[in-house]
């Protein structure tokens, strides 16, 4: 992620993700405890806040997934599967 000035993720409209200030490069963050404990059935929802306290703004963010292999184990939570038998 790459923001100037704060920013807020939220999942679910809980917040998952928060920092001040800014950052001159683009930062990997790993939410992904965080994440999990938040992702429920069906739709979810990301929303992100971004504050300026003056000057240019900008925000630029990627959200890269890992493959089930890595996650806890080898699986995602029983109550995360939607039936696909994708595993990239």
């Amino acid at each position: 992620m790459h923001h100037d000035n704060g920013v807020t993720l939220c999942l679910n409209g809980e917040t998952l993700f928060e920092r001040g200030g800014w950052n001159d490069a683009y930062e990997p963050f790993d939410v992904t405890e965080r994440a999990l404990a938040l992702l429920k059935p069906g739709a979810n929802t990301i929303t992100i806040h971004v504050h300026q306290d003056s000057g240019g703004q900008f925000f630029d963010a990627a959200l890269l997934v890992a493959p089930r292999v890595a996650l806890r184990g080898g699986s995602w939570p029983a109550a995360l599967t939607t039936g696909s038998t994708d595993t990239t």
